[in-house]
C-alpha cells in the first residue's frame, strides 16, 4: 500500500490551492451573472482547497485545522441543495 507522500508533492499541493483560490475569487467576482453557479463552484472549490490543505498539512506531520471533515460537510450542503434543485426544476416528466 502506496503512502499519500508517494502520490503527492507538497509543491504540486501548493499550486493547486493557489489554483483553487483563483477559482473560489473569480466565482465570487462573478456571482452576480449566475448566483447558483457561481456560488455552486465557489463552495466546491473550498471543499477541494480543504481536501488539498489536509493532505499537505498531513504530509507535514500534522494537522492544523480543526475540523476539516466538518468544513468539507458543510461546504458540500450548498452546491448539494443547488443541483437538487436544479434537477427537480429541470426534469422530464
Amino acid at each position: 500500500m502506496s503512502k499519500i507522500s508517494e502520490k503527492f508533492d507538497l509543491a504540486t499541493l501548493n499550486e493547486i490551492e493557489r489554483e483553487l483560490e483563483e477559482i473560489h475569487s473569480i466565482a465570487i467576482t462573478c456571482y452576480r451573472d449566475n448566483p447558483q453557479l457561481f456560488d455552486t463552484i465557489d463552495h466546491l472549490a473550498r471543499v477541494a482547497g480543504m481536501f488539498c490543505s489536509a493532505i499537505s498539512q498531513e504530509m507535514e506531520g500534522h494537522i492544523e485545522t480543526g475540523d476539516p471533515q466538518g468544513y468539507i460537510q458543510g461546504k458540500l450542503s450548498i452546491p448539494i441543495s443547488h443541483m437538487k434543485r436544479y434537477k427537480e426544476t429541470h426534469s422530464t416528466s
